[in-house]
């Protein structure tokens, strides 16, 4: 195995661990508030929602660092000025 190809597999693995034990934590929080949501009280289970769908947001929220983290994206916009005038336009429809 070459070096180059070593590195990419051992960058593959560390993210796989780093993924699972992001699911693993999130899966162990929220299933029993899942559970939780069963109780008959309307006000408690929006509010057990509420804390799920934050615990949601930061499994997402890892899971996207921790991609970044491990293989470095280099993200670039195209169409930028597009996007601008289509703003524009739509603000103008609105108002």
């Amino acid at each position: 195995m070459e070096i180059c190809e070593m590195k990419r597999y051992l960058i593959g693995v560390v993210t796989f661990v780093l993924v699972l034990v992001n699911a693993l934590q999130v899966i162990a929080i929220v299933t029993p508030l899942g559970l939780l949501r069963f109780i008959p009280i309307p006000i408690l289970q929006r509010q057990i929602l509420m804390i799920n769908e934050k615990f949601g947001e930061m499994y997402l929220y890892f899971n996207s660092r921790i991609q970044d983290l491990m293989h470095k994206p280099n993200y670039e916009v195209f169409g930028e000025e597009k996007l601008k005038e289509t703003y524009g336009n739509l603000l103008q429809l609105i108002i």
